[in-house]
């Protein structure tokens, strides 16, 4: 199975606390991004065949940054350049298999991963594969 969701990948932050008349509260901070990839992927994706061993794979496309110098432009638009800087690709893997989590795989514990990589690219997205493995 792959999906394809469209936009910048986003990357899952640490959970942040505050403190208001004496109380405190914890909150996630991208769960706005959260609800909108679930709802991407559960309006888009039908409901697939539960995997008992799934592996997953990622490719990230990151956006091109703006000030690249222009003798490197081809080379960020052709799709092969790695990207080296923030986010990490193990926050970026933690959010996407959060959000896939009851959608398109059952059970998180049981999934055992695939590459990951990340590439700038003039068309930023993120590609999941998921493929069925045996135990």
């Amino acid at each position: 199975m792959r999906i394809v969701i469209p936009g910048a990948p986003v990357p899952q932050l640490r959970m942040k606390s505050s403190n208001r008349n004496g109380f405190s509260r914890h909150y996630d901070p991208k769960a706005k991004e959260k609800t909108q990839i679930r709802h991407f992927i559960s309006s888009t994706y039908p409901v697939a065949e539960e995997l008992d061993y799934p592996r997953v794979s990622f490719v990230f496309h990151m956006p091109i940054p703006q000030s690249i110098p222009k003798r490197l432009i081809p080379l960020y638009y052709s799709g092969l350049l790695k990207h080296t800087k923030k986010p990490d690709t193990d926050n970026l893997i933690k959010l996407y298999l959060d959000c896939m989590d009851g959608l398109v795989l059952h059970k998180d514990s049981k999934v055992s991963l695939g590459f990951s990589v990340k590439v700038y690219h003039p068309y930023p997205k993120t590609i999941v594969w998921i493929h069925k493995t045996n135990q």
